[in-house]
């Protein structure tokens, strides 16, 4: 229980943001993808060569 607590936390942080991701690890954390552009910008990241997901709050189905 206290393994799912932890991963839960850490995963609540990002709840309602885009995240970006290379080698595993988040590298950039924005409320929009303008802002998360902007942040790996500055910090001289590729958006090309990495993951960027949203994080929503409630899953959500996609059903086709």
């Amino acid at each position: 229980m206290y393994y799912f607590i932890v991963i839960y936390w850490k995963f609540f942080v990002y709840l309602n943001k885009f995240i970006a991701i290379k080698d595993r690890r988040v590298v950039g954390v924005a409320a929009s993808m303008d802002e998360l552009m902007s942040e790996l910008e500055k910090k001289g990241i590729d958006s090309s060569k990495i993951l960027i997901e949203f994080v929503p709050e409630e899953e959500n189905f996609l059903v086709l």
